[in-house]
């Protein structure tokens, strides 16, 4: 495959790079669709580099390195797991032979982080309008004040969906990096022999 894109004037690594952008799955459900992102995703990638006990240590290491979250891992000869503990967004990476090769699995799962996310801005706007729609039906002249706090409960909603867009963006910018990082680092012969 990498000969063919080589002889079509195409860099591989571009080319590798840009199917990692794809989604593994296509079907999002409606809630996935309204906030614009999955919420949860993986990334899979071969490499033909064969992977060694030190390899798996060096890529455990690389990794640890390159999401600076706390996490648990382990390297043998087998491969490498690696899971972050206790927070928001989980994140597993994992590394294991495929044949003469290396197969590499990143997966993100945002569901917990959407609920906290949720919680944080939910509970300002059901107060905003259950004010509002308290005061719209004390003073039925009042409806200029409804609409101010209907707006303001709108502004909550959509700063929430701003502020959750740019933890997506950052997340995917740091799986991005970390798929980079391992794929330079098996490129190379990362981690030695």
């Amino acid at each position: 495959m990498k000969v063919i894109e080589t002889e079509a004037g195409l860099d591989p690594v571009l080319i590798e790079r840009a199917a990692r952008l794809m989604p593994a799955r296509s079907s999002q459900v409606r809630l996935e669709r309204m906030l614009g992102t999955p919420l949860a995703y993986r990334l899979d990638a071969h490499f033909p580099t064969k992977l060694t006990e030190r390899r798996s240590a060096h890529l455990l290491s690389l990794v640890r390195a390159t999401v600076e979250k706390h996490g648990e891992g382990e390297a043998s000869s087998c491969g490498m797991t690696w899971a972050s503990g206790g927070e928001r967004s989980e994140m597993f990476v994992s590394a294991h032979s495929e044949g003469e090769g290396t197969g590499v699995r990143v997966t993100v799962d945002r569901r917990r982080a959407l609920i906290a996310h949720a919680v944080t801005y939910g509970i300002p706007a059901f107060w905003t309008l259950s004010i509002g729609a308290s005061a719209v039906t004390s003073e039925p002249s009042s409806w200029v004040l409804g609409a101010a706090v209907a707006g303001g409960a709108v502004g909550i909603l959509a700063f929430a969906r701003s502020r959750w867009a740019a933890r997506i963006r950052r997340t995917r910018e740091k799986v991005d990096t970390l798929m980079d990082a391992i794929s330079e680092s098996l490129a190379e012969g990362g981690g030695g022999t």
